[in-house]
């Protein structure tokens, strides 16, 4: 009987909304979406995308030529426009129209991990794809070099 009752709690622990402390998960993960979803200026997002569409544009003006790599080019620019669009339509309606890019830059920011700066933000957004774009050029400037 006592087995079957601390199944019971255990079962109904797990189908609970709350966690260890008490405290409201479902309230908790929406103040947490709540404040993540001002967090990005449009900036950000299209400074990402840019860096995106620059290495395909990269990769299509070396690789053109040939048409086995031409197929799967046509295919990359596809998932590319998805993955770009995406984020782009979803940023179109959660922008706030009224910050400038100066007062982003400077106001301190509250996501899940603690608060950052919106340039903490942008140089953690952008760096990767920003170094990847730069050696992409620097990789495709040296095939299109060694070509015979």
């Amino acid at each position: 009987m006592a087995e079957q009752k601390a199944r019971r709690r255990a079962a109904a622990f797990l189908t609970s909304q709350y966690d260890d402390d008490g405290n409201d998960i479902a309230r908790k993960a929406g103040a947490r979406a709540t404040a993540m979803k001002h967090s990005f200026h449009a900036i950000i997002i299209q400074s990402f995308a840019a860096c995106l569409i620059v290495m395909m544009l990269t990769y299509v003006m070396t690789f053109w030529a040939n048409t086995e790599v031409r197929f799967m080019l046509v295919i990359a620019i596809g998932f590319l426009l998805i993955y770009i669009a995406l984020p782009l339509l979803m940023l179109r309606f959660e922008h706030e129209k009224s910050q400038t890019i100066r007062a982003f830059l400077r106001r301190r920011i509250k996501i899940c991990y603690g608060d950052v700066t919106g340039m903490d933000m942008v140089l953690q957004v952008c760096l990767i794809p920003f170094m990847l774009c730069l050696c992409t050029i620097l990789i495709c400037v040296t095939l299109v070099m060694l070509r015979p």
